[in-house]
């Protein structure tokens, strides 16, 4: 015996193509099914496609913000020297979690 997977069904169901052999009733709850069927799908491709383009907007806003706020900064000293404390850090922190890992590996071969 073949099964479907219960999630394939309703689009399976979709693909059925109406014919004039069938009751008038059911022609037209396969219409409505397939008009509805339609409606969701559309609703969800094009909300999506919808919501990433105004956060892509978002972030390109975003992005031209902070290159704004930079290029006005870049004469700042103290900003400077932000900036160049973070990179420290950040350089810092990877040679910490290397050594971390060193350590682990040491350890591990101890027992």
């Amino acid at each position: 015996m073949l099964c479907l997977p219960e999630k394939y069904i309703y689009s399976w169901i979709f693909g059925i193509q109406i014919r004039s052999s069938m009751s008038k009733e059911i022609r037209e709850h396969m219409r409505e099914y397939k008009k509805e069927c339609s409606d969701i799908l559309y609703k969800h491709f094009k909300g999506s496609l919808t919501h990433r383009k105004e956060l892509l907007d978002k972030i390109n806003s975003n992005i031209n913000k902070i290159r704004k706020s930079k290029k006005e900064l870049g004469s700042n000293e103290l900003y400077n020297n932000i900036l160049i404390l973070e990179h420290e850090n950040k350089k810092n922190k990877r040679l910490l979690k290397l050594i971390d890992e060193n350590i682990t590996k040491q350890d591990e071969t101890l027992f």
